[in-house]
């Protein structure tokens, strides 16, 4: 009987003592499934079943973090919508960083040209050449970006040259010298696109362009002279290519422009005045090599070194046919010529 009390009050104390540890202890295990990585199915069964045995409330906690932030990684809320793995999220190398902001440049071009006439007309009647050497030009430009790679831009440029005196008959008058002069230039208004296509950095232009060359036999020692000036207005195309290469800031540059002129002519010498309707054109082309860095807090220098060539169709004269009394004919107003100029350009530009 003795027995039987003490084995009685032995079990109630167990039984009050494990009671906490069995409230304290988790009814259920939840199990983080993170992904395996390079195991089989029945890998991670094991290592789930064995999260299980070792589980407490304090690494549960850290798992289920661990959880959260990884399929918020996934969703894109941490990285502003980029996929995990998406190319877009790692710059490219070696391309500068676009600044989504406007942006106003200046520049201008040091020109080294020469002219050139078609089908004889730097020569006169006695066959002698009107010759020009290569002279340094000035061109200069203003353009503006929006953040939309929208913008407008003006050019102007001008040449003018005079040949060397050359002892020879003059055209229409008595003198023992006389010489060529030569003065042309354009003025562009432009609005321009820049797009990006197949690795190349284009910049599309369209606008109006206003025109002028004027071609003058004139004495040294007297005012007769004789000239054809032709001037007009009509649309420009341009198209600036530019392929950079390496991680220097190096590319390669072609630009294309060409504009239709619609005007007048005039052809005078110390006798008269003829005006008459015309329409002239002009190609441009320019290829070299460019260079961009850095310049100054939120600036661009751009340096640049090409061949240029431009030509003139059907906007200058000849003057080696003598018109008879010194009166203009029609097969003189009519005889026009092309004109070309080549050289080097080196251009300076600033972007800010």
């Amino acid at each position: 009987m003795k027995c039987r009390t003490c084995w009685l009050i032995a079990s109630l104390a167990l039984g009050w003592g494990a009671a906490p540890l069995v409230q304290a202890a988790p009814s259920r295990v939840d199990v983080v499934r993170l992904p395996p990585v390079h195991r089989g199915e029945s890998d991670f069964v094991q290592q789930a079943s064995f999260a299980e045995d070792v589980a407490t409330p304090d690494i549960l906690q850290r798992m289920a973090r661990l959880e959260n932030e990884w399929e918020a990684f996934l969703q894109g809320h941490d990285t502003g919508g980029l996929e995990p793995h998406s190319h877009s999220s790692h710059p490219e190398p070696c391309v500068p960083e676009r600044w989504a902001r406007c942006e106003l440049y200046a520049g201008g071009e040091i020109v080294v040209m020469k002219s050139r006439f078609a089908n004889g007309a730097e020569r006169d009647r006695m066959g002698e050449v009107f010759d020009f050497n290569m002279i340094a030009l000035p061109r200069v430009w203003l353009g503006y970006w929006n953040p939309g790679d929208n913008g407008l831009r003006a050019r102007y440029w001008q040449y003018r040259d005079d040949s060397a005196p050359t002892p020879a008959e003059p055209v229409t008058w008595d003198e023992p010298l006389r010489f060529m002069r030569l003065d042309a230039g354009t003025v562009d208004l432009e609005i321009a696109q820049r797009l990006n296509l197949a690795g190349w950095h284009l910049t599309v232009g369209v606008g109006g362009r206003y025109g002028w060359l004027d071609q003058k036999v004139a004495s040294v020692d007297t005012d007769a002279f004789t000239s054809k000036r032709f001037h007009g207005i009509g649309p420009v195309i341009a198209v600036d290519m530019r392929r950079p290469f390496g991680c220097r800031g190096f590319s390669w540059v072609a630009n294309l422009r060409g504009s239709l002129l619609v005007g007048e002519s005039r052809w005078r010498d110390p006798y008269g005045v003829v005006d008459s309707d015309d329409i002239g054109s002009i190609a441009e082309i320019q290829l070299g090599l460019e260079w961009r860095t850095p310049f100054g807090a939120r600036s661009e220098l751009v340096v640049s070194g090409m061949y240029e060539q431009q030509m003139w169709f059907q906007a200058g004269t000849h003057f080696h046919e003598d018109a008879p009394n010194r009166q203009f004919t029609p097969d003189l107003r009519t005889r026009s010529h092309d004109v070309a100029f080549m050289g080097f350009v080196t251009s300076v530009q600033l972007v800010r």
